[in-house]
């Protein structure tokens, strides 16, 4: 019989796994939908994980970021992937798709797939870890470079032994990948986005790195629409 989604406040009456009875998103059986706006993703898995739900939660950005797939078995989420990213790792594309602010999402049953590299991390740590890296990319806000910007290296480029590993990390991309845009860089990085972006920061602002036509190292002019 239809029922419908809990909005986040009932999320401590689901833990008998039960779909609750509220006024937001749609029901039937172990397949239900909703809106991301009347239902934020990080209240929604944290939900899901109290209910031990399972199955596939698909959801579709409304703001052009596409579609995005996290894969739960009792309450834990597996894995998860976005279309137009595919080569993520399971973790960094759910930090992105939990960040989504605008959508649908519709929770479909199992669809008995298996990964090799599925997450084992318990679902409320990752959801709070991606709450931490939108709280933290957000407070960022116009400091960050924007995702268009085309990055090289500076030559002469200065000495590495000042560098941390996480740092290194992304130089080597960008040495490896020249003139690539930010987004790329965040998509090509072995770290989570926040991890990348102090590191892109560091870099621009300590003469590492130049926009590709050689006109300003890009944390610098990052720092420069502050002033």
């Amino acid at each position: 019989m239809p029922g419908a989604v809990p909005t986040p406040a009932g999320a401590g009456r689901a833990g008998s796994g039960d779909t609750d009875t509220g006024s937001e998103g749609k029901g039937e059986g172990n397949r239900f939908s909703g809106s991301i706006e009347e239902i934020p993703l990080f209240d929604l898995l944290q939900l899901l994980c109290t209910s031990k739900k399972s199955g596939v939660l698909e959801v579709q950005s409304n703001a052009g970021q596409g579609q995005g797939h996290i894969y739960l078995r009792n309450g834990q989420i597996v894995y998860a992937t976005l279309r137009r990213s595919p080569e993520l790792p399971p973790r960094k594309a759910a930090y992105r798709l939990l960040a989504w602010q605008s959508g649908t999402f519709e929770l479909k049953p199992p669809d008995g797939r298996s990964f090799d590299r599925e997450l084992d991390e318990p679902t409320e740590g990752l959801v709070l870890e991606a709450m931490h890296q939108f709280d933290e990319i957000a407070r960022f806000g116009r400091k960050l470079p924007p995702g268009d910007l085309r990055l090289v290296l500076a030559r002469p480029t200065p000495p590495v032994k000042q560098l941390n590993r996480q740092q290194i990390d992304v130089l080597k991309v960008i040495h490896a990948y020249p003139r690539s845009a930010i987004s790329r860089i965040l998509d090509l990085s072995p770290l989570p986005d926040l991890e990348t972006y102090h590191a892109l920061i560091f870099l621009g602002k300590n003469g590492y790195l130049l926009r590709s036509d050689g006109s300003a190292q890009p944390g610098n002019a990052a720092s420069a629409r502050q002033s």
